[in-house]
């Protein structure tokens, strides 16, 4: 795939599976938001995108050739097979490989072109017995507690690198997550006193690089030489005070209705495994092929849907399926669109608000539903 031939029109993109789900890619949006998180930087800073999550839910081959086309510098993949994908349409941009790895694989991952990340001394070992030769990055724990070498293990590693030859360390970077005062106070300071020990040994600048939305949103002017904006860049967090909004990439997610059920006279029925519903003389329920398995929530409640402008209830959910009751539409026909998140006449339903009414966040809400999506889309199915 040549990402710069493919899609030449920054546009809306709608992605669509075989069951009639899909959710629209603005790309627009995702150029704005790249430009937006440079504004925020001192000039020179590398953007690397974090396609993690299977490109975010949208697909690593799909979410990879938006930043090439928006101009990062760099991406940040999550499983070994991520960055493999991620690697054939990267356009020669370097792929960081997250910690993650089991240690046996990251010679096979170094020999295909991908930046692996050191975050324990046994990875470190594991590599150089592999007689791979590649570059890496440190991972450095410098609060979060999650991955990454401490001082102590940095030294025993940095130790280890300096005795040979193959394996080279271009980088180094560190999580902050969302508690910025918390974390980032101590771990900032640390980071760049481990940096700079890493600099002594290797006797060379190396790529600095903070992982975290809310530290470039809360300070912005940090020196590092790189960032990875995480959520920022699809438009999943609020910007600053007195700036302009970050949009959504994903502004549209819908279905269709697969099966309409009238009745004639007034019911109490017991839809799917839910509790019992009524249903009005006149009324209906219909069908639309997203489940619990698709990252919606089992319980109630189940959240609200826009079919022919109208908000109507979903009263039950199954494992691929909803169940909504359509009692005051006329006319409602299979093959109607439901739309889960964006607008449909005068109504509108956000993310934000979809997430919340099942339950879950924002995040898992777009991880979640875009993926079960992407999964069934046949190979090269994209209109716009």
């Amino acid at each position: 795939m040549n990402c710069l031939e493919a899609h030449r029109d920054i546009g809306v993109h709608e992605v669509v599976d075989r069951r009639g789900n899909a959710f629209q890619l603005d790309e627009r949006a995702f150029h704005a938001n790249v430009e937006q998180v440079r504004r925020l930087l001192p000039p020179g800073t590398k953007i690397y995108q974090c396609a993690k999550g299977d490109g975010y839910g949208v697909g690593v081959e799909r979410i990879v050739c938006l930043g090439v086309r928006a101009g990062v510098d760099g991406f940040c993949l999550g499983t070994p097979e991520e960055a493999l994908r991620a690697k054939c349409v990267a356009a020669g941009r370097p792929v960081l490989l997250f910690a993650g790895c089991d240690p046996a694989a990251l010679g096979e991952m170094v020999e295909a072109g991908i930046i692996v990340s050191i975050s324990s001394v046994e990875g470190c070992e594991a590599l150089l017995r592999s007689g791979a030769t590649g570059d890496v990055f440190f991972k450095l724990d410098c609060g979060f507690r999650r991955y990454g070498l401490n001082e102590p293990d940095l030294r025993t590693v940095l130790d280890r690198v300096r005795r040979q030859s193959s394996v080279r360390c271009i980088g180094a970077y560190s999580h902050f997550g969302s508690r910025a005062d918390e974390i980032v106070d101590g771990g900032l300071p640390l980071f760049d006193r481990l940096t700079r020990l890493i600099e002594d040994a290797v006797q060379r600048p190396i790529e600095t690089m903070v992982a975290s939305s809310t530290l470039i949103l809360q300070r912005p002017g940090l020196g590092h030489s790189a960032v990875d904006p995480g959520r920022l860049l699809y438009g999943m967090m609020a910007a600053g005070p007195e700036m302009p909004p970050f949009q959504p990439i994903v502004p549209r997610i819908s279905s269709r209705l697969l099966q309409v059920t009238p009745f004639d006279e007034a019911r109490l029925l017991t839809v799917g495994y839910a509790d019992k519903t009524a249903i009005p003389a006149g009324g209906a329920t219909g069908v639309f092929p997203l489940g619990w398995i698709d990252g919606l929530s089992a319980h109630r409640g189940f959240g609200e849907v826009l079919i022919r402008g109208t908000r109507l209830s979903v009263v039950a959910r199954t494992l691929q399926h909803s169940i909504v009751n359509l009692s005051g539409l006329s006319d409602v026909r299979v093959g109607d669109e439901v739309v889960l998140v964006g607008a449909q006449g005068d109504e509108q339903i956000g993310l934000e608000a979809m997430a919340s009414a099942q339950g879950m966040s924002v995040t898992e809400a777009h991880f979640r539903l875009l993926a079960a999506i992407a999964a069934g889309v046949p190979n090269g199915r994209q209109n716009g």
